[in-house]
């Protein structure tokens, strides 16, 4: 009879493990929210809010996100990356922040971009096309204790504009 009741402690115990590394899991590779295919409008300003949760991440860890863009037409395009902190426990004096659209490029720490104005990326496109903005965030591994089970949730609002944008047809 004990060595029954041990069977299924035991069997209960690996089960419980199982789930807890399932749902570590399914955080740590949970997708930001709002990301997908932006298209952009030649005579509008097109704007997006994308909802990241920086939850689990361990120091030595990256995430690496993509954001389509399409863009209807040669020409210069803008886009503007303000973020805004929704709730921080520690965690964004931690993470750094890359951006790549296009060959513009952007680093700086979270926190410092949170308390900044908005990035400014520009490019000029070739044509009618899908772009891809790569948002990639990261804890260096020299980060230590201190970071443990700190958390950070933020949104990114993008605006995207055509330096058409407003001309209506005309020129200067």
């Amino acid at each position: 009879m004990k060595k029954l009741t041990f069977i299924i402690a035991a069997l209960l115990v690996a089960a419980t493990a199982a789930a807890v590394g399932i749902v570590t899991y399914l955080q740590l590779t949970r997708k930001p929210t709002g990301d997908g295919t932006i298209t952009l409008d030649s005579e509008t300003s097109t704007e997006r809010t994308l909802s990241y949760s920086a939850n689990g991440l361990i120091p030595g860890d990256e995430r690496e996100y993509s954001v389509n863009i399409k863009v209807p037409a040669s020409g210069k395009y803008t886009l503007s990356l303000d973020f805004e902190e929704t709730r921080d426990r520690g965690l964004k004096e931690f993470i750094n922040v890359d951006l790549d659209w296009e060959g513009a490029t952007y680093s700086a720490t979270l926190s410092a971009l949170l308390a900044s104005e908005p990035v400014i990326l520009s490019a000029d496109i070739g044509g009618a096309k899908t772009t891809v903005l790569k948002i990639k965030y990261s804890m260096p591994s020299s980060v230590g204790n201190e970071a443990k089970n700190a958390t950070c949730d933020f949104d990114i609002k993008l605006k995207a504009d055509s330096a058409n944008n407003g001309q209506n047809g005309q020129e200067d």
